[in-house]
């Protein structure tokens, strides 16, 4: 396979930024917006070494920063027991933050940090008691990801409580801890909730306490949930594994030739209409067409047409048809199992038009959909070319950014295999760092 990202972290000793330095000094700015800019951009490109000026913006006055800090420890410690174990101290204090916005954000980060052992979760339980209603539902979820549900008595308070009201859609992350058949009476408000979502998970939690009252055992789930979590668990496994890779940098024209040589290229994307995006998306295009159009098609994501035309108009004008990837879709909410069921269908799509002998394919989708090693691309017979744009959940190391923070046009291999690649599309962040930290950062260093 031979696999194209914009972004992602690699290991090893990381280069050291020539701005490095400065931003961590920015995070203790007078300004919150710069400390806000600043704990983003280091969440989603630093490392390890930061954690700790990160994790100290967890108390901080502002909610809006404290929030930030939390949601960028979470991101820079992802499927790392020894990061998770280091952030896991700063969250635990952020749920005695004064303001209930940063205990809640506390509760819900928590829930991620699966990879943590011999963890004193205490604080996180005695927070079931905290005053606020939605700090309560938060540290629930949390606890039940974590596989330490709040007891019987604890779970019935919270449903008669916040069942039917505004809580309602809180209530989902809980729902896999009920076991109990006579507990359906729980669910009752939320089946009669007007949040599509909310109605189809308390359905699919009905669906399970039937299945326990007719003998199954409590772990049983509806076959769409079991496919819908089993979706996420492969996607968060292979974005670990993407995650560990080395980069080197390479000249943009290897890109260019692995499409000319590939019969299966997918380029991963949020949805935008123009830009560099589009612009790097129609280059490889023509460079995968070349000379010979024939057997060649693009595949797109019908829900978001409007938004990959530009390729498409060029498709037509190279005289390349277009095939929707997707035959039962809608826009908008989707019921539970829906992701992965878009995957099948895309990944059938695929196959189908490749069974053809001398056909090709060049496929634009959601880059959530196309990590390597994931739901969709495991399901493939033919090796693909995987292009990420660096607009999703993976983001380029810090210490590979240009000095002046921007990355468009670079190129990189990942790993030692020669399969893998990656495309910078945009800076470290779309319109980051933002003109108050880039202002900041110009200003001389303090002595």
């Amino acid at each position: 396979m031979i696999v194209l990202l914009a972004a992602c972290a690699g290991t090893g000793a990381p280069r050291r930024h020539p701005f490095e330095p400065r931003l961590v000094e920015a995070l203790r700015s007078e300004d919150p917006a710069v400390r806000n800019e600043a704990a983003y951009v280091l969440g989603a490109h630093g490392d390890g070494r930061h954690i700790a000026a990160i994790g100290a913006l967890t108390e901080d006055p502002n909610t809006v920063v404290a929030r930030t800090a939390l949601a960028a420890l979470t991101r820079i410690s992802e499927g790392d027991s020894e990061l998770q174990a280091a952030a896991l101290p700063h969250l635990m204090r952020a749920l005695r933050h004064p303001d209930a916005t940063v205990r809640q954000s506390a509760a819900i980060e928590l829930g991620n940090f699966l990879e943590c052992e011999g963890v004193d979760w205490s604080p996180l339980e005695a927070a079931l008691w905290d005053e606020s209603g939605w700090v309560k539902l938060a540290v629930a979820g949390a606890l039940v990801q974590l596989g330490l549900p709040p007891s019987d008595s604890e779970l019935e308070r919270l449903f008669r409580t916040y069942a039917g009201g505004t809580g309602s859609r809180w209530l989902i992350p809980v729902l896999p801890a009920l076991h109990d058949p006579a507990q359906r009476d729980w669910l009752l408000p939320l089946l009669a909730c007007a949040d599509a979502r909310t109605r189809d998970h308390a359905e699919h939690a009905t669906r399970r306490l039937d299945a326990i009252e007719a003998g199954s055992p409590p772990s049983w789930q509806t076959p769409e949930l079991e496919k819908e979590l089993r979706y996420g668990a492969v996607n968060r496994r292979a974005r670990n594994e993407l995650r560990k890779l080395p980069w080197h940098p390479v000249e943009r024209r290897e890109l260019l030739e692995a499409a000319r040589e590939a019969r299966l290229v997918i380029f991963g994307e949020m949805h935008s209409e123009g830009g560099p995006l589009r612009e790097a998306q129609i280059e490889l295009l023509r460079a995968f067409v070349g000379e010979q159009p024939e057997g060649v098609a693009v595949g797109f994501e019908p829900s978001v047409k409007h938004a990959q035309q530009l390729v498409l108009d060029v498709a037509e004008e190279l005289g390349v048809p277009c095939i929707s990837l997707e035959t039962n879709w809608e826009a908008g909410w989707m019921p539970v199992g829906s992701s992965a069921e878009r995957d099948d269908q895309a990944a059938e799509a695929i196959g189908d038009w490749l069974a053809t002998p001398g056909h090709r394919l060049f496929v634009v989708r959601g880059e959530s959909h196309v990590t390597p090693g994931g739901y969709l691309v495991s399901q493939l017979e033919t090796e693909p070319l995987i292009v990420l744009s660096m607009q999703a959940e993976i983001a380029l190391p810090l210490g590979l950014a240009d000095d002046d923070l921007e990355m468009l046009g670079r190129t990189w291999r990942l790993g030692d295999s020669g399969r893998i690649y990656a495309c910078g599309l945009k800076g470290l962040r779309l319109e980051s760092p933002s003109s108050v930290l880039r202002a900041w950062l110009s200003r001389p260093a303090a002595r």
